[in-house]
């Protein structure tokens, strides 16, 4: 059995669905995936997977992200499937009650679809759509940062008994936007009255928690200016 490692650590994609050798998941593009894939064709598959799986969670540092169908010819049932995940969610089965679920199914009802989700499914994802966004989701719940909003801020002031700097960034909704960060935020080469930096928000899924993370570098302004003024094909007043 081959072992992928991210962070250190390995980790287990695991399928459950009565037609996962004809899946998605089977492509080149989610091969590259930093993790094996194991299949179970059934929820009662899928259970005898966890107590092999579930040991690994708790004594290996083992990650496991696992991707759900609701309908099996077994169950004919979304329900069946709804009712699988609150087992998980409740500790009931022999894996960690906090693994990341993720639906990928062709029900297309919404009350289903808001059942899977309030019973505890992390996403949910229909076989019609686009696989990429399926791919980027798993890559997440695997440990991989996800940009959330990146920004370019001036900053117009420091506030040194505050160990504060005054920022503002371009036109939102007509407006600028200003105010005050702690000085960690903004990179030594910037805070002085008129640098700049940009500052890039992510998301990490680390320890069955969702973590948000800024990052900050300093950006020379008349470099700014040019590139927006190039693009935009306007003068620019940064």
């Amino acid at each position: 059995m081959s072992k992928a490692k991210l962070g250190g650590a390995s980790a287990t994609i695991l399928e459950i669905d009565d037609e996962a050798e004809d899946s998605v998941l089977g492509t080149s593009q989610f091969k590259l995936l930093p993790a094996e894939r194991r299949t179970a064709e059934s929820l009662v598959d899928a259970r005898y997977k966890f107590t092999i799986l579930g040991p690994l969670q708790k004594f290996g540092s083992h990650n496991v992200v696992i991707v759900l169908d609701l309908m099996f010819p077994q169950e004919q049932n979304p329900s069946d499937g709804i009712a699988f995940i609150r087992d998980i969610r409740s500790g009931q089965l022999e894996i960690d009650y906090r693994t990341p679920i993720v639906v990928h199914s062709n029900v297309t009802n919404k009350n289903r679809i808001d059942e899977a989700l309030a019973a505890g499914a992390n996403e949910f994802f229909k076989k019609t759509d686009e696989p990429g966004e399926l791919l980027d989701s798993i890559s997440f719940f695997l440990g991989k940062e996800k940009l959330l909003h990146s920004a370019t801020w001036e900053v117009i002031g420091v506030l040194s008994e505050a160990r504060k700097v005054r920022i503002r960034t371009g036109l939102v909704d007509g407006r600028r936007i200003e105010q005050s960060v702690d000085f960690n935020l903004c990179p030594i080469e910037a805070r002085i009255e008129g640098g700049s930096f940009l500052a890039q928000t992510f998301k990490k899924f680390r320890d069955y928690q969702t973590e948000v993370i800024v990052r900050s570098m300093p950006v020379d302004p008349e470099v700014e200016r040019r590139s927006i003024e190039r693009i935009l094909n306007v003068k620019v007043d940064l």
